[in-house]
């Protein structure tokens, strides 16, 4: 009697994900399909949906390489350290990996504040308003005996924002008056050479909040964003030699599935609520992305994120062939 051929099967509900389009909602999905259409080629079939845990590799791999099973008919991309564990079938596809942030509706005022001044002037324009406050709190103390500082700190705040400063806040010594006169035209010109940047930002093709590359996540207007990539994923080992990856430093965090289905899924959920926040951007191939919203799906029922909800970098980083995996000893 011939033994079944024993294909990994997903766990989750039809290996699915959310996706709209102009027409509607579609529900997208390969993992049933796949097991269809070996079963319609190569009766008899059993799908093995209990997996063998491991802390090394993909519970997936392992389950192969203890003879568990014989396929795993899924998206796996082709990579020198999975294939010193199992063989690797014939190119099925070839998908890109890219940089996905999170979408905002104007992305060139994604910040208002990183990108437009460096930190020193930064640092510099908020001493100067202090000693503005300062300084003047103490000539109308001098003349006003008892005037608060909180008040004077209210109007130097409202005329950094442009503000007329109120009759009430000009001392009546000359000198004390020319010098809040002359905080008046600080601020006025920080005004507009603030107002030029953002201009500037807002008429440059290339937007400020826009990230194409690894290079990009280099500029001064993106140091302040982490970076989410997958430990065991054919990402890391890709990325792993790439100078523009190794400058990123201590800002890569890795993230890896757990053997708790809710557990990954909570995890999952509160990575891409990082990206969607602005904090942090994520690695990914489409396929892999759109796995995590599955299990989340698979944990909530709810259909979101979508991947219409990030903004994906105009190019690839880099292309991966896409392979079926099985045991030699077949």
């Amino acid at each position: 009697m011939v033994r079944p051929l024993r294909v990994i099967g997903e766990c989750w509900p039809s290996n699915i994900w959310y996706e709209s389009s102009g027409n509607g909602t579609l529900w997208q999905g390969n993992g049933m399909y796949k097991l269809r259409e070996l079963q319609s080629r190569l009766p008899p079939l059993e799908v093995v949906a209990d997996l063998s845990p491991s802390n090394a590799t993909f519970e997936s791999i392992q389950t192969l390489l203890d003879g568990r099973a014989d396929v795993s008919p899924d998206t796996w991309g082709a990579t020198y350290q999975r294939f010193k564990l199992v063989d690797f079938s014939h190119s099925q596809n070839i998908f890109g990996t890219y940089v996905y942030s999170g979408r905002s509706d104007n992305p060139a005022l994604g910040n208002i504040f990183i990108g437009v001044f460096d930190p020193p002037s930064c640092v510099l324009f908020i001493l100067s308003m202090l000693a503005m406050m300062a300084t003047m709190h103490l000539y109308l103390r001098r003349e006003k005996p008892g005037f608060a500082f909180a008040a004077s700190a209210t109007y130097m705040l409202g005329n950094c924002l442009d503000q007329p400063l109120c009759p009430a806040a000009l001392p009546r010594q000359s000198f004390a008056r020319s010098l809040v006169v002359y905080f008046a035209a600080y601020n006025v010109i920080v005004s507009i050479m603030y107002s030029s940047r953002i201009i500037a930002m807002l008429t440059n093709r290339a937007q400020a909040g826009e990230i194409n590359s690894l290079e990009d996540l280099l500029r001064p207007c993106h140091e302040h964003l982490r970076v989410w990539v997958s430990e065991m994923s054919f990402v890391k080992e890709k990325l792993s030699g790439l100078k523009s990856y190794q400058a990123l430093g201590d800002r890569v965090d890795l993230f890896r599935e757990s053997a708790d289905d809710n557990r990954t899924a909570e995890r999952f959920e509160s990575i891409l609520a990082s990206v969607l926040n602005g904090t942090h951007v994520i690695i990914q191939s489409k396929a892999n992305l759109e796995a995590m919203m599955t299990k989340i799906y698979g944990r909530s029922g709810v259909c979101q994120p979508r991947t219409d909800d990030f903004r994906r970098s105009r190019d690839a980083l880099f292309f991966t062939s896409s392979v079926w995996l099985y045991r030699s000893h077949l």
